[in-house]
């Protein structure tokens, strides 16, 4: 019989139904789903390259470091640019592969940073890091979205991260809950945006890793938040929209989760209220033994639910492994 060419959802759909076959589900599950040598040999190949990329960038900033005082002015600037210009023209002018033009494009949006370094120093010009992280994403911000390469766009927003630290720190001197507040918002919506995009072009095979780590992100941010919030309380706007972001977290984490049959979403949403309940317990009792022992009882008995949840979750969405 003829190899089913449908993707797994489908095939779950009807083994439900009791309609297939075991033999015709394992051949379109190899087929179609499970991953196979070449998928693990294109793999590597992206890998090997985008670790040659990384390794090509540290080894000229340490070529710089160790050189820096015999290097002329024009010879500083001059590498990092003709380095940026080789990338963008085979980016532009050659028939290499897609994904490996958009890794040499990542690879320039580093350069990118090592030359706003590098003139920094040359001139002296005074800037904050938080002016050179910010000119470093502005300037990034077009070629991750024509490109649309995720690891780009962690590239983008690890600079967009690191952008809002530096700028709490050096120009707006907030509070720390206002900074978590704010990382939490930052990551949230491109997370949305993201989310949104792909749904309305009715594309599903975008890169989930990217949104997973980026949720990873927002939930620690609010966890620290809430952790202060908790045990050093500060201004009063800051705390209000840190408890407000944490109810609106866990509850559109958990709803979106069931909505997009998302295990992922609904574990790390519910560890997040987890750790968050047990800081509570923290902070009501006084008695270091008794908090001990009804943390223990609440942790251990919380994440028996949890992994009992997800194991029958994961059963009723993916009943094919």
């Amino acid at each position: 019989m003829k190899t089913l060419n449908v993707k797994r959802d489908i095939i779950h759909d009807v083994v439900r139904e009791h309609n297939l076959e075991s033999d015709i589900v394992d051949e379109a599950l190899r087929s179609n789903i499970y991953t196979n040598k070449t998928d693990w040999t294109k793999f590597l190949n992206y890998l090997l390259f985008g670790l040659g990329i990384a390794f090509s960038f540290s080894g000229i900033i340490f070529f710089f470091a160790f050189n820096w005082d015999d290097l002329p002015k024009f010879c500083k600037m001059g590498m990092v640019e003709a380095l940026i210009i080789a990338c963008i023209s085979c980016v532009l002018f050659t028939k290499l592969n897609l994904t490996i033009k958009y890794i040499l494009l990542s690879g320039a949006a580093l350069l990118v940073g090592a030359l706003f370094a590098v003139f920094g120093q040359i001139y002296q010009t005074g800037a904050d890091a938080y002016d050179f992280f910010l000119a470093w994403t502005v300037f990034i911000a077009l070629w991750a979205l024509v490109a649309n390469f995720p690891p780009l766009w962690l590239i983008f927003m690890v600079l967009f991260n690191t952008t809002a630290c530096l700028y709490s720190k050096q120009i707006a001197e907030w509070d720390s809950i206002t900074l978590f507040n704010t990382l939490f918002l930052i990551n949230v919506c491109f997370i949305i945006v993201y989310e949104l995009y792909y749904r309305f072009r009715k594309k599903k095979n975008h890169s989930q890793w990217l949104l997973y780590l980026l949720t990873l992100i927002a939930v620690v941010s609010n966890i620290f938040g809430m952790f202060l919030v908790i045990f050093e309380p500060g201004y009063v706007v800051s705390f209000i929209w840190c408890i407000f972001f944490c109810i609106a977290g866990v509850i559109g984490g958990i709803v979106y989760g069931f909505i997009s049959k998302s295990i992922f979403y609904i574990a790390t949403v519910s560890a997040a209220a987890i750790t968050i309940i047990s800081f509570l317990m923290g902070k009501a009792v006084d008695d270091a033994i008794g908090v001990f022992f009804l943390m223990s009882i609440f942790i251990v008995a919380s994440i028996t639910g949890l992994v009992k949840l997800i194991l029958t979750l994961n059963k009723e969405w993916n009943p094919i492994n």
